[in-house]
């Protein structure tokens, strides 16, 4: 018998701490047991002096890869940090691993 929904088992979520809610959810919604599981935590570098560099020199650059939404977040946050607004980068090839990244390029105005 195939089954169809996740009916008791348990689920292990490995997203970052407070990452996981909406999985969590979706998990139980399917009729199984989330266990938030943090396997990894996102950090700021010990120093900005590389990405800083790179982010100042920018018009180097003909395409940003991103592959993950705290990806984006970090790097727009750093870059306003260095008084870079978001449309700096609209001339840069901008590529996102999944549609939830791309959306968050999108929301910075990025496509």
């Amino acid at each position: 018998m195939k089954r169809t929904t996740l009916d008791g088992l348990r689920v292990i979520i490995t997203r970052p701490e407070g990452q996981g809610a909406r999985t969590a959810e979706a998990v139980s919604s399917a009729g199984g047991i989330p266990v938030l599981l943090p396997m990894i935590r996102i950090l700021p570098p010990g120093s900005f002096v590389a990405c800083d560099e790179a982010l100042l020199h920018r018009t180097g650059y003909h395409g940003m890869v991103f592959a993950s939404t705290n990806a984006v977040h970090a790097f727009f946050r750093r870059a306003k940090a260095l008084g870079i607004p978001a449309n700096a980068w609209r001339n840069v090839g901008a590529f996102a691993v999944g549609p939830k990244t791309a959306d968050a390029l999108n929301d910075y105005g990025i496509t």
